[in-house]
């Protein structure tokens, strides 16, 4: 599981970022060519890929943030549950 996860999010990371810089300074390089300007277009299509790519990350971090503490709460209720199920077995004896 672990390596799933991993394998996930380095992934998620390589297209959050590459994606839009490749697309986006695609599209700017293009539009540099077709009106002869000198990396104007280029400069601001980065820019916004800049922009773009830390909304994606930041979107993906709140929701591995609330997975993440949805499995601690989880774990914590197993582990009250355990110390519970310990201590009623301790009274009995």
């Amino acid at each position: 599981m672990k390596n799933t996860i991993l394998r996930e999010a380095f992934l998620f990371n390589a297209t959050a970022i590459l994606g839009p810089v490749f697309f986006l300074g695609g599209a700017g390089y293009m539009l540099d060519r077709y009106f002869g300007t000198n990396k104007t277009f280029l400069f601001f299509a980065i820019a916004t890929a800049f922009v773009l790519t830390n909304i994606l990350m930041f979107r993906k971090i709140m929701k591995f943030m609330k997975v993440s503490n949805e499995h601690i709460k989880a774990a914590d209720v197993k582990e009250a549950e355990e110390k519970a199920r310990l201590a009623e077995v301790e009274t009995k004896e």
